[in-house]
């Protein structure tokens, strides 16, 4: 499934948070569904090699998830 979100998201009305990586079009959506609400987020893909850093990653702090970068 690619970041575009072109396929549907295999999921039920249980979930509530979607990650997945290694993209370049990292992201945060939304989506909502007849019966559900979800989060999905796109982490970046890494790259320590090519004379510049990149790469993401979430946290989970006082209750929230948080979306840092690692260039």
């Amino acid at each position: 499934m690619s970041s575009s979100m072109t396929s549907p998201v295999p999921c039920d009305n249980r979930t509530k948070i979607i990650i997945h990586g290694h993209t370049h079009r990292p992201a945060h959506h939304t989506h909502v569904n007849e019966d559900s609400r979800f989060d999905r987020w796109v982490l970046p893909d890494w790259d320590f090699e090519n004379g510049r850093s990149r790469g993401g990653y979430l946290s989970f702090e006082n209750g929230y998830i948080h979306f840092g970068h690692l260039d």
